[in-house]
């Protein structure tokens, strides 16, 4: 991951994210394992009107893992804590 430029590479690929994407992907890597609850990860990537909008987070983290994610169904880098929220492991 390349903060500074927003890119993603994977084995030599360039991963096409978008912006918001990226940012999910960004705010979970930045601190690998640090379990983010749903809301504070909705308020730091689309600000506090969407504090409460889990499922429109469930959908994005499911659009990143799909691109980043070599078997997304079992994910090794985006994780899910039940009734906790997601991070991420390197």
């Amino acid at each position: 991951i390349d903060f500074e430029q927003r890119q993603v590479w994977s084995n030599g690929d360039l991963i096409k994210l978008t912006p918001t994407e990226f940012s999910i992907l960004q705010e979970l890597a930045l601190h690998p394992g640090r379990v983010y609850p749903h809301g504070t990860l909705l308020t730091r990537v689309w600000g506090t009107d969407h504090c409460r909008d889990a499922e429109y987070l469930r959908v994005y983290i499911g659009r990143v893992r799909h691109k980043v994610e070599h078997d997304p169904s079992k994910p090794r880098h985006i994780l899910t804590e039940p009734g906790m929220g997601y991070y991420f492991v390197k």
